[in-house]
């Protein structure tokens, strides 16, 4: 599934080496959402190799994101997986704990 990539060559060798094998390189990138609701609309998923773009997708929830994941990495057990996700304390502990304003409101 993933490219291959050419190796890396060390520039700084001065003795012949054997070339390494080529590294299989496959990434996939999710750009997650907070929302309540509609949040399979606001979900974006990228997959990547040496060659360039191969998906980009949304219209996944968060469980299909995660299952869709684990095919992926079960197909190529080298993937990267990169998640861009805002990080909160949840809004009900906030609440709680007179927070309205978030942290910010300390």
């Amino acid at each position: 599934m993933g490219g291959r990539c050419p190796p890396r060559r060390n520039v700084h060798s001065r003795t012949a080496r054997a070339r390494p094998p080529a590294v299989r390189l496959l990434v996939a990138a999710v750009d997650w959402s907070g929302r309540l609701t509609g949040a399979d609309r606001r979900i974006w998923t990228a997959v990547a190799s040496c060659d360039g773009l191969l998906a980009l997708e949304g219209g996944r929830n968060r469980d299909q994101v995660g299952d869709h994941l684990i095919r992926l990495a079960l197909a190529e057990p080298e993937l990267v997986v990169g998640l861009d996700f805002g990080f909160s304390l949840p809004l009900w502990f906030l609440d709680q704990a007179g927070l309205e304003n978030g942290m910010g409101g300390a």
